[in-house]
């Protein structure tokens, strides 16, 4: 791209933004006014809420050095795989997966694309090649194989059926329950073969770490119990779960063989075990739920989401802890990690992802530790980097580490571990800092072509990394290839959005329906306002005892009855429309609707419910608790109590759902903010940024705690969907 305001071309986003800010400091232009410009509104009724402090960034009159890539290393340990995808079965009464296979496809790609592995480094096994035999020597040949030496990664992928059933002891009596992986062979009839137990995956497991070290990641997309067994909502046409119900026993001499080379002959059952040394197992849900196929997307809603986070990221910039926090929520599958190293970076970090860069450190004036990279190059508050003498990547190059405390557009300041002295970055002349750790989320992704039509968007998002407002949304540019929520388009002279959000994409809703001038007074309440849009949405919070414990319903409501004063009493009619986690109607404008949470949790709760609207940006509340000066009664008791909201003593109205006249589906999702104590979020609704009264609630980070949140899906359709 060749800026002509400028002169000079322009390669990266980070030199682009170094010019949009020299070019307003220049200028001394300011953002537009929060009151008027911008049409940013503070709404607020508690004195408590202070103003947030902006503060202008500091914008070096010289241009930023630009980061070094790091040169490949031919001594780093490669990665080598297994990859295992099954969506047909020899057993008739399996269900046929549509995603198994694209799941391992997608594994392998990333493998490849993203981290380098070579092909040769790769074994693959798809539907009929997944045998019981193959299956079980591909975990032999990875410990025969003598060009992985200790310590190298390995990495193991299942997608497809799990199983559990009983331990037949030969005497006719029931025994010990045996989870296990479904091979493609199996068979309940005679020559069948059997699955493959999680006893027989240990030692498997175990006898590789022996030889191997235990730099071993295992991924199962797949249940890990019975159908009987599991939590959940009815199949569709749009899902299934990875499940089969198996018909005949585990003989209790299977796999002797393998079971007599374990460590002390003894083997503990299940998948999820705590304190794994061997390896460290990620699993697509907890043992009582269902790893869902969905037959849409043809993928598994978590190998997806993992994918998806580990490209974003980098799995050189994550531990496995982190990876699954970092995931897109799924509705009702949470999936789990366990093992003894789950604190450790993704692969021990010694399978690098490419596209890393160096970046030169230094000691300002005041003798604080600058690295010369900020939020245009991505950079977010509390990353980890790993400071080294020179460029070779070598271990004794590497100086100690730094944690970023503060961002600014093209640097960043950093603090060294407690007893460190910063005099080894001024005794080496020059230090080189390299990404270990990825920092906070960023709140708002957004890619945007390096391209001069563009400008006024550059130019709307430079205005907002001019200030450093700690209480605000950040809003980080990126490349299409790292998974952006959104993607601006021009189509007509003016700035369209296309929506990237796997959350919101997989119900059909990809094209924003509203769209504004190229200009950037139009673009810039719109980033604003996206910002704050994510931020609200991508707060979370999660306590393992509300698990389960939350019920909620969405009904049709019809008049049931009429009041004293002759009105009509609404009351819920029809089934409950919440399946499997998801709200999908018919969004014509007669009916109305109305929800009940049934709260079976040990604790009293206080909901606050919003519908964030993904055409506008528009966050509207649904439900808010009653105010009180002094007790306030409980509006979701404990153990068992219920709230209705649009019908009975909630309160509130009943909503209607009506499309736009340019749309035929629209998403939304009801955020639900629960809490043991009353907490008022004047702060998180906002008008759309796109209407004639252009604006937003100022946002404000809560300094109370939520006890937890919810993310509910409402697709609004013109049309049934058909089946």
């Amino acid at each position: 791209m060749f800026l002509e305001t400028a002169d000079a071309p322009v390669e990266s986003y980070a030199d682009l933004f170094w010019y949009l800010l020299q070019d307003h400091q220049k200028k001394t232009k300011t953002l537009p006014s929060v009151d008027s410009a911008s049409n940013v509104k503070v709404i607020s009724n508690s004195s408590s809420l202070r103003t947030p402090v902006r503060r202008l960034s500091k914008i070096s009159a010289e241009k930023p050095s630009s980061p070094t890539p790091v040169d490949p290393n031919p001594t780093a340990p490669p990665l080598f795989a297994l990859t295992i995808g099954i969506d047909k079965y020899n057993c008739p009464q399996f269900a046929v997966l549509s995603g198994a296979v694209n799941d391992a496809d997608s594994v392998e790609e990333y493998l490849k694309e993203d981290l380098s592995v070579p092909p040769s480094h790769i074994r693959s096994l798809r539907d009929e090649a997944a045998t019981r035999a193959a299956i079980i020597q591909g975990f032999m040949d990875l410990r025969s194989d003598e060009r992985i030496k200790h310590g190298d990664p390995i990495l193991i992928f299942y997608a497809g059926h799990g199983a559990e059933t009983d331990v037949n002891d030969g005497k006719g009596e029931e025994g010990e329950k045996i989870q296990m992986i479904v091979p493609c062979d199996y068979g309940e009839g005679e020559g069948g073969g059997d699955g493959i137990p999680d006893r027989t995956i240990n030692a498997l497991l175990e006898g590789l770490a022996r030889e191997k070290g235990d730099n071993i990641t295992v991924i199962f997309d797949s249940c890990h119990s019975g159908s009987g067994t599991r939590k959940g909502a009815p199949e569709d046409h749009t899902r299934v779960n990875r499940s089969a119900t198996l018909m005949k026993d585990v003989p209790s001499h299977l796999d002797s063989d393998i079971l007599a080379g374990a460590r002390g002959g003894r083997l503990s059952k299940g998948f999820l075990l705590k304190g794994l040394r061997s390896h460290v197992l990620m699993a697509a849900c907890g043992k009582a739920q269902q790893a869902v196929d969905d037959r849409i997307h043809k993928r598994g809603v978590f190998t997806h989401a993992l994918i998806t986070a580990l490209r974003t990221i980098g799995a050189d910039r994550l531990t496995y802890t982190e990876v699954l926090q970092r995931m897109e929520r799924l509705p009702m599958q949470d999936p789990q990690c366990e093992g003894f190293n789950q604190d450790r970076i993704f692969f021990h970090s010694k399978a690098p992802s490419a596209g890393r860069v160096f970046y030169n450190v230094h000691l300002d004036e005041k003798g604080a530790v600058i690295i010369e990279a900020g939020s245009a190059h991505g950079i977010t508050s509390g990353a980890e980097f790993a400071i080294h003498s020179s460029q070779d990547f070598k271990d004794d190059s590497l100086l100690g580490t730094l944690v970023v405390t503060e961002v600014e557009p093209f640097s960043c300041s950093a603090r060294l571990p407690l007893g460190t002295d910063k005099n080894i970055i001024l005794e080496t002349g020059t230090a080189f800092a390299l990404e270990t750790k990825a920092g906070k989320q960023a709140d708002f992704r957004i890619h945007v072509p390096l391209d001069q039509a563009f400008l006024c968007v550059f130019d709307a998002i430079a205005l907002e990394m001019k200030y450093i407002d700690p209480e605000h949304g950040k809003i980080v540019v990126v490349e299409k290839k790292q998974n952006p929520d959104l993607e601006v388009v021009l189509e007509g002279g003016r700035i369209v959005f296309d929506i990237l959000d796997h959350r919101i994409t997989r119900y059909g809703l990809t094209r924003m329906p509203c769209s504004v001038a190229a200009d950037v007074q139009e673009v810039y309440p719109v980033m604003r306002a996206a910002a704050h849009y994510y931020w609200h949405l991508n707060r979370t919070s999660s306590i393992p005892a509300l698990e389960g414990q939350l019920h909620i319903e969405f009904t049709r409501l019809e008049k049931a009855s009429v009041d004293i004063n002759f009105k009509p009493v609404l009351g819920p009619n029809g089934p409950n429309l919440n399946l499997s986690g998801v709200i999908d109607l018919v969004a014509d404008g007669r009916f109305e609707y109305g929800m009940k949470i049934t709260n079976d949790s040990p604790f009293d709760l206080y909901p606050s419910i919003f519908l964030f609207d993904n055409s506008d940006f528009s966050i509207a509340p649904y439900y808010l608790p009653p105010t009180s000066g002094q007790h306030l009664d409980v509006p979701l008791p404990k153990r068992g109590g219920s709230l209705t909201i649009g019908y009975g003593s909630g309160g509130a109205a009943p909503f209607t759902f009506e499309l736009r006249d340019n749309q035929d589906v629209d998403v939304g999702f009801f955020k639900f903010l629960l809490t043991t104590q009353p907490v008022r979020y004047n702060n998180v609704p906002q008008p759309s940024p796109f209407t004639s009264k252009r604006g937003m609630f100022r946002s404000r980070r809560e300094t109370l705690p939520i006890f937890a949140t919810m993310i509910l899906p409402v697709v609004q359709r013109r049309r049934k969907l058909s089946t």
